[in-house]
């Protein structure tokens, strides 16, 4: 039956030992070829992903980040990269003999979490513990990857920290492990680029270039963070600092970013502050000072008001996914992320005349985004979904 469904045999990727037994990493079961005991079959998270039963949480792989991976199938992560898009990218889910309702796991030799490197469809287990292909090991919890390599090599310059939370969920991090400090350049550049988008996020005032050279402003910008963050603020960025940056820096779909209310104090408020002022253009700005005070309780209960959420004034997962994600919009939308829309428009169109900035999307505006697209070769449908907002949004400004 699975494979009239069009799956191919994936399993045993490696060289199981003689008694292995069940410890297949797909189309895995308490399967038996001389008897009539069959059991639940296991189809891994790329066969899932495939024929459209999980939706795995995305996150961005060159952005620093932190989330749980729980046992449902939606509770996979998939990792991507800007440069490799849906070419190749790195999928994760949990496995364990414990877990309940797995029969299929009943010979796995561990709790912890696989992780699929796929590319060109066909994903290739990269098993613990030194990320090669086969094997039928998992990543466990206190455990570190070497740095995530793509299939033609290149080091993807991260690497995957797996860690258990108090209420036992498996959380992954994906992290850079090198240390930086002032005049770091040459091939730390990429991760120098990294910190220097997660310290405009995160810390108040101009934004610093993001141009890889770890010079005095960026050492300035770090030392700012590190004392908002409660760190030994030496302009150092070793793993401290890079973790907390991971925790305080939340991106969208991360359950793990923290439940805020009238009276939270911190870098999380900050961030949150920035971008309520992001949302609602139209409304003067609020004070970005860390503090969940009066004013920011009724920013964010007219946001939740017009995102049509919950108007309760506790910022949790819900909240902070619509801060994070844009809404789709065609013509005839109106309103700020509209407006949103039209100020980005302008700036990434400079050579243009400017349109309009009136949050109502016209006629004008869908013939700016159609020219968008046709210069990002992006699908010219005049429809700004998240392709056309990610490249809207790209931090290093390239058409």
């Amino acid at each position: 039956m699975s494979h009239s469904l069009g799956t191919v045999d994936l399993y045993n990727s490696g060289v199981l030992p003689s008694n292995a037994n069940n410890t297949l990493l797909t189309l895995m079961g308490a399967y038996s070829f001389t008897s009539d005991d069959q059991g639940t079959v296991h189809l891994d998270i790329w066969h899932k992903l495939a024929l459209g039963w999980a939706e795995p949480r995305i996150f961005d792989l060159s952005v620093h980040g932190e989330t749980h991976v729980d046992t449902t199938a939606d509770g996979a992560v998939l990792l991507w990269h800007p440069t490799r898009e849906a070419r190749e990218y790195f999928l994760i889910e949990r496995r364990g003999p414990a877990l309940p309702g797995r029969k299929y796991d009943a010979s796995f030799p561990d709790d912890g979490v696989l992780i699929w490197r796929v590319q060109g469809g066909m994903p290739t287990h990269l098993g613990a513990p030194y990320l090669t292909p086969g094997g039928p090991g998992v990543w466990h919890v206190g455990q570190k990857t070497p740095l995530l390599i793509w299939s033609d090599g290149d080091l993807t310059g991260v690497q995957i920290s797996v860690t258990e939370a108090d209420d036992g969920k498996l959380h992954v991090a994906w992290h850079s492990p090198v240390t930086l400090r002032k005049d770091a350049v040459g091939p730390f550049g990429p991760f120098v680029k990294q910190l220097q988008r997660s310290l405009n996020d995160l810390v108040p005032g101009d934004p610093i270039a993001i141009d890889g050279v770890f010079g005095p402003i960026t050492e300035s910008r770090v030392r700012e963070f590190q004392r908002r963050a409660e760190i030994t603020d030496d302009g150092v960025v070793e793993m401290k600092t890079w973790g907390a940056i991971t925790k305080l820096a939340p991106r969208p779909g991360d359950a793990g970013t923290p439940t805020l209310r009238k009276g939270s104090q911190g870098v999380a408020v900050m961030r949150l502050q920035q971008l309520l002022n992001e949302r609602t253009p139209d409304l003067a700005p609020i004070a970005v000072d860390g503090d969940f005070g009066p004013i920011t309780d009724g920013r964010v209960r007219e946001f939740q008001r017009r995102t049509q959420i919950t108007v309760d004034g506790l910022v949790g997962p819900q909240t902070w996914g619509s801060l994070f994600h844009d809404p789709a919009l065609q013509q005839g939308s109106q309103g700020p992320a509209v407006m949103r829309l039209q100020r980005l428009l302008n700036e990434r169109t400079p050579d243009l005349a400017p349109i309009a900035v009136d949050g109502d999307f016209g006629p004008i505006t869908d013939g700016r985004v159609r020219e968008f697209q046709r210069r990002t070769q992006i699908t010219v449908d005049g429809l700004v979904g998240p392709q056309t907002w990610e490249a809207l949004t790209r931090q290093d400004g390239t058409l």
